[in-house]
Order: structure tokens, then sequence, then C-alpha cells
């Protein structure tokens, strides 16, 4: 009788310890099936292409919802605002319109005009926001380039000085006939408008490609460098490859954008004391470093500078430079990890 009880007790106990068993299974399944779904909420990768700021753009964003389509719309409505020719929805057109006159205008145009007044401050005014009246006046961007007088060009220059751009709270007043132009800056501010969003989302990498400017955020899945191909001035095969973590980069150079007449070739960046295009013996300047809008403004300075003050850029402490040279030269900064392509025509040079 005792022994039967016995049997009983541990059959029960048994069946007991199983149930534990089955719950324990189930649990870790759950847990399994919830480490899943959170690694693959954090891994999702999508992808954007668009046209915007007058050229296409592209969006690799690994991390939570869609990264890509938001960055695109982000861009896009930026666009809208920084155009100087979209007279329907930019506001830029619009305060250019009423040259002379306040206009209320959103905190993006704000930020965007304040930053790159101090940066013309901090380094010189050769490059200069204010100089919309002389790009409109060659128009190279656009589908009727003109070739103007010497005197036309000065006219235009005399309306430059981004330091006659009073902003008083949410209202911005030009003096009569001076224009802004925002593209030696727009691209580059947009990419730290990009990081903005990256950093406030779950993002664990992203690559956004905007032509003459990109920003390569965090970190990529495989936990390699980001390679950047810098092209050839001259069409021919790359110039080489930048190694490089997370940064800001931009180019700049006269070969993509100009127009010839009677076999002179004129490019769209300006020496804005004469009002023509640049005399540079510098083909192309990548500048890479911590700001999206100080790389965009920089790659131009650095263009408009020349080889005189190449020596200084390449010193520099918070941003470093590749350079390509009319004489087939390739200059980079010390510390860049740059692999020169032999076959580009190009052979490394050394100003010491």
């Amino acid at each position: 009788m005792i022994f039967n009880n016995l049997l009983k007790v541990m059959a029960i106990i048994m069946k007991i310890k199983k149930c534990y068993v089955y719950v324990f299974a189930a649990l870790i399944i759950v847990a399994i099936g919830i480490c899943y779904f959170m690694f693959a909420k954090r891994t999702i990768y999508s992808k954007e292409d668009a046209f915007a700021m007058d050229t296409y753009v592209n969006f690799q964003v690994w991390g939570e919802g869609d990264g890509a389509k938001n960055s695109s719309e982000i861009v896009s409505e930026l666009d809208k605002q920084f155009s100087m020719y979209n007279d329907d929805t930019s506001s830029i057109a619009t305060i250019n319109r009423s040259a002379g006159q306040p206009v209320k205008t959103s905190s993006e145009i704000i930020d965007i005009i304040n930053e790159s007044n101090a940066l013309s401050k901090k380094y010189g005014n050769a490059v200069d926001i204010t100089s919309g009246s002389l790009t409109k006046l060659w128009g190279i961007s656009t589908d009727s380039p003109y070739l103007p007088t010497n005197g036309e060009a000065l006219e235009a220059v005399s309306h430059i000085d981004y330091s006659k751009v009073s902003i008083n709270g949410d209202k911005i007043t030009l003096p009569k006939g001076t224009e802004i132009d925002l593209g030696s800056v727009a691209k580059g501010y947009a990419c730290d408008k990009l990081k903005e969003l990256y950093d406030k989302g779950n993002i664990s990498c992203a690559i956004a490609s905007m032509g003459s400017s990109s920003l390569l955020y965090g970190t990529k899945p495989d936990k390699s460098k980001f390679n950047v191909e810098i092209k050839n001035p001259d069409g021919g095969e790359a110039l080489g490859i930048i190694k490089t973590g997370e940064t800001f980069l931009s180019t700049s150079g006269g070969y993509e954008r100009f127009f010839e007449v009677d076999g002179v070739k004129y490019s769209h960046i300006f020496n804005l004391k004469t009002g023509f295009p640049a005399k540079s013996d510098i083909t192309s300047v990548t500048v890479l470093c911590d700001s999206g809008i100080e790389s965009d403004f920089l790659s131009t300075l650095i263009f408009i500078d020349d080889i005189k003050g190449l020596k200084n850029h390449l010193n520099a402490e918070h941003y470093k430079i590749v350079v390509a040279t009319s004489d087939k030269k390739v200059y980079t900064s010390k510390g860049i990890d740059f692999n020169l392509n032999e076959n580009s025509g190009y052979i490394k040079g050394d100003l010491q």
C-alpha cells in the first residue's frame, strides 16, 4: 500500500518536472524569437535613389525603420528651400526677389546662412554665398550659359559681400542687387542634417552619396573601412581609393560643370574678384573632415587658392585632402589612407 502510494507520488513529480521542461523549452524558443526579431530590426537595410540638388543622390542605410526613404525626404525638402532657380517653392528664390525688403524664412535658411558666413569669416571671402548675381549672369548650370563682358562681371561682383546680409530673428534682408547662391555649401549642409537624423535613430551604418558631397556614417556591417573611389578629373581610370572610417567628404573641380566658347572652357567655380571662372592648376580636390558644410566649403576654397596655398591645406590639423593637379600629380595630407591607381596617369607629388 505504502509502496503503491510512493509510486503515484513519483509519477506526479515526474509529470511536474516534465511540465517545467516544456515551459522552460518554450521560454527559450520565445527568447530566441525575440532576440532574432530585435537583431533583424536593428539590421534592416534600406536603399533609395532620387534626384535632388541638381544631381543624382543615393542613400544606403542599415538600422531601424526606413532610413533611406527618410534621408531622401529630408534632402528633397532642403532642395526645395535652397534652389535659387525654383521660383515656386524656393525660400532662397523668394529672398533674392525681395532684395532690400525683410523676408520671413525657415530656420534651415537662417542656419545655413549663418554657418556659411561664419566659414567665410574664418577662411576668407574667396567663397561667399552672396555670389548669386554672378552665378545667374553666367548661367553655367542652366540651359543658356552666357559669356559676359568684363564690365558686366565686375558689376555683379560689386554686389557680393556676405557681411551685408542682415538677419533679425526669422527675417533676412539682402542689399538691393545682392542674391544668395548656396551651391558651395548646400550638399554639405544636407549631409550634416542626415547625420543628425541617423544620430537620433537606431542607425548603425549609412552611406549618403550626393554627387560632390557624401556622408559615411557609423560602422560597416563587416567592420571594414569605407572605400571611396576618387574620380579621375581627366575622365580615365579612377584616381585612386581612400579608405576611411566615419567622415564627411566633398570634392570640387572644374571638369564637370562648364561650357565652351571658341575653344575656351569656363567652369562654374568663380574668382569673386574678377567675376570670371577661377584659373587654377588644381583639377580636383577632395576634403575629409567632421563637418559636412565645412568639407563642401573647403573643397571650393582650396580649388580657388590654387597651388600657392596648397602646403598650408596639406598641413591642416582638422581636415585631410587629396589634390590632383594639371601636371598629373597627386598630393595627400599626412595620415590619410589613399591608394593611388597606377593606371590613372598620375604620380605622387611632394611640395617639400
